[in-house]
């Protein structure tokens, strides 16, 4: 399995709650600190969707 293969795996367990134990630890708090840091984002900023939609300018 490629990285971005393994990557996109743990992303989608953390949004369905699937077993992510497999998957590297390291790899796991990274995107779970991801996924947190983006919703905090998006709780500050209703109107950001998401990385690329100019959410630290308030748009």
């Amino acid at each position: 399995m490629r990285t971005w293969e393994r990557i996109s795996h743990v992303m989608v367990g953390l949004v369905e709650g699937a077993d992510v134990s497999p998957f590297s630890p390291r790899l796991v708090s990274l995107l779970q600190f991801n996924k947190v840091s983006q919703q905090k984002l998006q709780e500050s900023n209703p109107s950001c969707r998401g990385i690329g939609d100019n959410c630290l300018e308030g748009n």
